[in-house]
């Protein structure tokens, strides 16, 4: 099994999701999956408010932060900047080695700027 870093994840505007593969997308051709068996999405020890974690894109740009249509999880924001807790969120597929599609996990937030840290398993 290998554990790999996908980095922080930024959104740079609240109600504008950023794939939780952004760091990786640019990398890969068009379309390509970015296949895990697991996932963990941890809230940046700097947030000030919630992190929403979604399946898909929203179709028409319609900002899915108070219906939560798709949500798998909202992360509040950490109680602590130094000490914690920093909230998280673990998805996975366990039965399967490489099922997930990190590129079809979305990332909203609250507060602009707000990121998230993430990393997952493969094998």
């Amino acid at each position: 099994m290998a554990v790999l870093s996908f980095g922080k994840v930024t959104v740079p505007s609240g109600g504008s999701p950023v794939s939780a593969a952004a760091n990786v997308l640019s990398q890969l051709a068009a379309g390509e999956p970015v296949l895990l068996q697991s996932v963990l999405i941890q809230a940046h020890f700097s947030n000030t408010g919630k992190v929403y974690v979604f399946t898909a894109m929203p179709a028409g740009g319609v900002d899915r932060r108070v219906s939560l249509v798709g949500a798998l999880g909202v992360l509040p924001a950490p109680f602590d900047p130094t000490d914690g807790p920093f909230p998280s969120i673990s998805l996975g597929v366990p039965l399967q080695a490489v099922t997930m599609n990190l590129a079809q996990v979305w990332i909203d937030v609250d507060v602009d700027g707000d990121s998230v840290i993430v990393s997952g398993t493969v094998g």
